[in-house]
């Protein structure tokens, strides 16, 4: 499986990704894994625009990106609770609740079979909020 993951971006997604766990690692080896981190981290970092959430989300839907939708549910509430452990006052707060609603959602997509592309925009939109504040 990591065979298929040749690109050193998307292997050190998958080592952050895994936490020490080889079975989650193998879970989502797959190519482009290392674009969707740096796309979320941009995100995060620069308060983008929806747009930029809204290609996120296109790129994510689908059977082509069910690898990477699944990573990406993951990944985006760890992202937000890190994001809260450096904010103070009302922004904790809102940083809780972004990250306490990306957390139920995140869980409830995949049993619920949510629609892909609204799950990740909406999550997209909180990681944006991050550069935000």
């Amino acid at each position: 499986m990591l065979d298929d993951v040749d690109d050193d971006d998307d292997r050190a997604a998958l080592i952050s990704l895994a936490q020490g766990c080889p079975g989650r690692a193998l879970r989502f080896a797959e190519p482009g894994i290392g674009a969707l981190f740096d796309d979320m981290a941009a995100l995060a970092s620069t308060g983008a625009k929806p747009g930029a959430a809204l290609r996120l989300a296109k790129s994510l839907a689908g059977k082509a990106g069910a690898g990477r939708y699944e990573a990406f549910l993951e990944r985006a509430p760890a992202m937000l609770a890190q994001a809260a452990r450096q904010q103070r006052g009302p922004a904790l707060g809102a940083a809780l609740a972004d990250w306490e609603a990306a957390s139920k959602l995140a869980a409830d997509a995949l049993p619920l079979n949510l629609v892909a592309e609204q799950v990740v925009f909406d999550l997209a939109m909180k990681l944006a909020a991050i550069g935000a504040r």
